[in-house]
């Protein structure tokens, strides 16, 4: 009995913390942002996730924003906490929630700002990986 014990206790844990680090794996590359209301563009809008925790926004293969990015897991979500991504106008940085991550598509939806109030912070990107 205690064998079993111990066992189900190990293949929790893989489940829990061996999930994380999967999902790093998988967020980290290119991902090229899809339009909602209009066919891609020549130039499209990519998001470059890197190891270090730096997020690159390029427009017009220039990039015009590196922020930081860390990836929060509180059960059952992921989440992405950005900081530094925008201007003042036209701030993109708060928690977003990964909807939706694989080897093709990534779905995230913003649910805080980054001063953690909820106000105003809706906003959805949807991306395909490059």
């Amino acid at each position: 009995m205690r064998i079993k014990g111990i066992i189900i206790i190990l293949l929790l844990s893989v489940v829990f913390f061996g999930c994380k680090k999967k999902r790093e794996v998988q967020i980290i590359g290119t991902w090229i942002l899809v339009p909602m209301t209009e066919q891609p563009e020549e130039y499209p809008t990519r998001w470059t996730f890197i190891e270090d925790g730096t997020l690159e926004q390029a427009n017009f293969e220039v990039v015009e924003y590196v922020a930081e990015y860390t990836l929060v897991y509180k059960f059952p979500k992921y989440y992405v906490d950005i900081s530094g991504l925008g201007n003042e106008t036209a701030d993109k940085s708060g928690r977003y929630r990964i909807d939706d991550l694989d080897d093709k598509f990534l779905k995230i939806t913003r649910i805080e700002n980054a001063d953690g109030s909820t106000g105003g912070a809706f906003l959805r990107f949807e991306f395909m990986r490059e």
